[in-house]
């Protein structure tokens, strides 16, 4: 609820677009009715402000199109633009004298010298620091290991997270945030249906393993990299358990039809053309020898010269504010502002 609270305080202050639209989280039939009280008994002991149970009859008054025979209603949750979120931070930090490159591909960490640390950037001049703190999300476990100081585990296996998004004159049909019933036997929460503060409706993600870090196509593929996560113990052990969800996953990410319908179970007026368009993105998804890891991990590197961020999962757009404090809290305690 703190993370919530400062994240909006920030877009309200630098007068970003955001709108507080709710969430339901729906459940579809009986059997999700006991996992939707246990995620209810747990945000009121996390003191989530406005939680109701509410009923199908309930679920319609709220949401009109949606479906389901019980769901939790959430009435503070809001929507906001993040790209432009980061855009402010970043205009924040310039402002204050700070230097944002892009397109620059850290290659190495060089700490021989006790007092400096030297970046080495691919067809660029090195960057000398005092201090390194490394947050690389799908690159976090390369930046660890590349003279970062960090240990082989966990990896980073990429996945691809593909979205619908429909015509901009249906963006009525859904007013609200709706969100399936987490399946804990699952890695991933599932697909959900979010407005946006540009008017249009994201349906999904879906998720599948991307064959390369930008994999944001199915032709993008590193074989190498691909090969030495697909090795890897604890990607294997995922990969068998949910070998037949993947399957799954990847039919319904290239026949529309039937992505269609998983959607229709909580929206059963979404149509075919009501869809406009797919974008995806790529999920960091860190993996130790025993699974997939759903923890923050924020670990020292090279003692009071680097400090590397390897996993920052989901919420981690909400939480950034609280976790950059986070990191500056680690920082301090380890003595690198001394």
């Amino acid at each position: 609820c703190v993370c919530v609270c400062v994240c909006v305080c920030v877009c309200v202050c630098v007068f970003l677009l955001t709108r507080q639209t709710g969430k339901l989280i729906v459940a579809v039939d009986h059997r999700e009715v006991e996992k939707l009280k246990d995620i209810f008994e747990r945000g009121v002991e996390n003191g989530v402000a406005g939680l109701e149970m509410v009923d199908k009859k309930q679920i319609k008054e709220i949401e009109p199109n949606a479906t389901g025979v019980k769901a939790i209603w959430s009435p503070m949750t809001g929507i906001v633009d993040f790209q432009q979120v980061a855009t402010s931070m970043k205009d924040d930090f310039c402002e204050m004298g700070g230097e944002v490159m892009v397109e620059s591909k850290v290659k190495a960490f060089d700490v021989g010298d006790p007092s400096i640390v030297k970046v080495v950037i691919a067809g660029s001049p090195p960057i000398f620091a005092n201090r390194v703190i490394t947050c690389g999300g799908l690159h976090s476990d390369l930046l660890a290991t590349s003279g970062g100081g960090g240990s082989m585990n966990p990896i980073i296996a990429p996945f691809r997270g593909a979205w619908l998004y429909t015509h901009e004159d249906v963006a009525d049909l859904v007013k609200t945030n709706i969100y399936p019933v987490p399946d804990p036997t699952l890695p991933f929460l599932g697909v959900h249906i979010t407005p946006t503060v540009h008017g249009h409706l994201l349906l999904g993600p879906n998720a599948t393993f991307a064959f390369d870090r930008q994999g944001y196509r199915y032709s993008d593929i590193n074989v190498w990299d691909s090969v030495k996560t697909l090795m890897h113990p604890g990607v294997r052990k995922e990969m068998q358990k949910h070998f037949m969800t993947g399957l799954g996953e990847m039919y319904r990410d290239f026949v529309l039809s039937a992505n269609l319908k998983r959607l229709q179970k909580y929206v059963p007026s979404l149509t075919i053309q009501h869809i406009k368009g797919w974008k995806c993105g790529i999920r960091a998804q860190a993996v130790d020898h025993n699974g997939l890891l759903d923890e923050f991990i924020i670990e020292e590197g090279i003692p009071f010269r680097i400090l590397n961020v390897r996993n920052a999962p989901s919420p981690a757009c909400t939480a950034s504010f609280c976790i950059s404090e986070e990191i500056v809290d680690r920082a301090e305690q380890l003595g690198f502002f001394q």
